[in-house]
């Protein structure tokens, strides 16, 4: 088993309050995205699993290793990957924005997604999005957000899924795999519904690469999407419409000027994906902020003092993130959090307390709003002669 890669980074723990999460990393990087693919007969063994795959190797890509690196201009054939992981190459590179590469993982029916996480967490590959194509006999969404959810590791998974898991009918669905998910991996798994054939119609695989390739430290992306390379979603009644959003399951439908407009743009547990990148974003960025003041500090052998001087250099750093967020549209700035009379967004360094001193910790408190999508419209016309 390879050693896991260390850092002090725990040391600064960010609290966020809908989710106290792990350490993602040093610095995120949400252009990451692996590629799940089960290939009939490409069985992984050993121990770490790896990835035996001689047909990449007309690519370039080949040899034993844990996983393949695939970019745009590669060429991926039926003997490299099933019709399910070819088309969801193809919705990620072909998307409107796209990572420039993807990693790749070969798993077999009977392969441990629980020892294939692992593997790669401890190899050092960093990664955001899950992007599950195709699993079959059994192994669902569900089996990739537990394994890929662990302690110490924190990744969001998409995926589609068919009306034989249950996601037509509301009743049906709690008792499902998905449904049954507790409240943490609801929150991070996104499902799409397409009536067309699942190993084509990888809709989900291209919104993970329109999501990945945001630039969150710069413009948050919204909850819905309009799709340019996945076929419309075919004739569905009001009902199914209504039972899908009860689910809390996307699906593209036309709305003006597209067929493939993506509604709800929510994870399982009915959270809007972007609250997901942004707290994911927040932990990360304020961690490294605050890392980086003790860090410097330590480069040149200083105290970062336990008094108001100490608090006041966090403090600086913790709002410069925070204006960040603001700037980005993570979230709702002080002026419009004064219009809708909400308590105004703060940041504030604690009173220092004896324990704080024993434990040598300095206590800060963000109070901040995320900047939501509209996603819903009212207009009421009052005509009068």
């Amino acid at each position: 088993m390879a050693t896991e890669t260390q850092s002090h980074l725990d040391n600064f723990e960010i609290q966020i309050n809908l989710d106290l999460l792990p350490q993602l990393g040093l610095v995120l990087d949400f252009s990451k995205i692996l590629v799940i693919n089960v290939l009939t007969g490409n069985d992984l063994t050993g121990s770490p699993e790896t990835y035996q795959s001689s047909a990449l190797t007309g690519t370039g890509l080949g040899g034993t290793s844990l996983y393949a690196t695939i970019s745009e201009n590669d060429t991926v054939i039926d003997t490299d990957m099933d019709a399910a992981g070819r088309a969801c190459l193809d919705r990620i590179f072909n998307a409107k924005i796209h990572p420039q590469t993807v990693q790749v993982v070969s798993v077999a029916d009977a392969d441990n997604l629980t020892d294939i996480a692992n593997a790669l967490k401890d190899s050092g590959k960093v990664f955001y999005s899950v992007v599950v194509a195709g699993l079959k006999s059994g192994v669902g969404p569900a089996d990739v957000v537990t394994a890929f959810n662990q302690s110490g590791m924190t990744h969001t998974v998409f995926a589609g899924a068919t009306s034989g898991q249950a996601l037509l009918d509301a009743s049906t669905f709690a008792s499902t795999d998905i449904g049954s998910l507790s409240a943490a991996l609801k929150r991070r798994l996104y499902c799409t519904y397409h009536d067309g054939n699942g190993t084509t119609e990888a809709d989900f695989a291209e919104i993970a690469a329109l999501y990945a390739a945001t630039d969150w430290d710069n413009m948050a992306a919204g909850g819905n999407l309009v799709l340019t390379r996945t076929g419309a979603l075919g004739t569905i009644t009001g009902t199914q419409k209504s039972q899908l959003d009860a689910n809390n399951v996307n699906h593209a439908l036309p709305c003006f000027g597209t067929s493939t407009y993506v509604d709800e743009g929510v994870v399982i547990s009915g959270s809007p994906i972007y609250h997901v990148f942004t707290e994911d974003w927040l932990e990360n960025r304020l961690r490294n902020a605050v890392a980086k003041v003790k860090t410097n500090l330590a480069n040149r052998r200083r105290k970062l003092p336990m008094d108001s001087t100490g608090q006041a250099l966090v403090l600086s750093e913790i709002r410069a993130v925070m204006q960040q967020a603001i700037r980005a549209q993570h979230t709702l700035s002080s002026d419009e959090a004064e219009v809708r009379s909400l308590t105004l967004p703060f940041e504030r360094a604690e009173s220092i307390t004896t324990q704080d001193i024993t434990d040598r910790k300095l206590r800060f408190t963000v109070l901040a709003y995320f900047l939501e999508d509209a996603r819903v419209f009212k207009v009421e016309v009052n005509l009068k002669s």
